[in-house]
């Protein structure tokens, strides 16, 4: 916690898939599932990750445009936490270039990350039972994730860098988000880290 920053320069060489690999699967996936139980007054089945969720719930989605990443196709990606796997969704160089352009706006005009991740919440899983109180609950649940992929990136030697601003139309329509269940809520950058001279 003491070495985390905020670093918005990106080393020489790109990230690669497998450090990408490593830190979805140390940031965010699914280590435990227990099926519903409605007979013990839980009706809806829970996950473990390694970050807290309200009710464990867990209504945060990870969606990725990878502007560069050695053994990845550059392009539009959502983060299956399950299964520990990458899908691709459709879309062209623009929508990339587009988000590359919201971190590049939100930053001070430092150069394109490795990756720009939006994290979407999917609050319907939290207000059915949390009712007024899902919204709150869900920005609570994103700062804790945000602080989780810092220090994942931090522990991995990466660059890494949450964003305070954008447009939320803007990943609404790179990623084909319906803006009434998927609510972007979050941005976070990562690529690698420049060489120390």
């Amino acid at each position: 916690m003491e070495n985390r920053a905020s670093r918005r320069r990106y080393g020489e060489h790109p990230l690669s898939l497998a450090e990408l690999g490593e830190y979805l699967y140390r940031a965010a996936r699914v280590r435990t599932l227990l099926d519903a139980r409605p007979e013990q007054g839980r009706p809806y089945a829970v996950t473990g990750r390694p970050y807290p969720s309200a009710g464990s719930a867990h209504e945060l989605e990870l969606y990725l445009a990878v502007h560069r990443c050695e053994g990845l196709d550059r392009g539009l990606y959502h983060y299956d936490p399950l299964g520990h796997a990458l899908t691709a969704l459709p879309g062209g160089p623009g929508t990339v270039d587009g988000l590359l352009h919201e971190s590049a706006a939100a930053t001070g005009g430092a150069p394109p990350p490795d990756v720009h991740l939006t994290v979407v919440s999917r609050v319907k899983r939290l207000s059915w039972k949390y009712a007024a109180h899902a919204y709150a609950l869900t920005l609570k649940n994103s700062g804790v994730l945000l602080q989780t992929l810092y220090l994942v990136g931090t522990a991995m030697g990466l660059s890494v860098c949450a964003l305070g601003g954008g447009d939320s139309d803007t990943p609404v329509h790179a990623f084909g988000l319906d803006p009434y269940d998927e609510i972007p809520v979050g941005a976070f950058l990562i690529g690698s880290a420049p060489t120390a001279p």
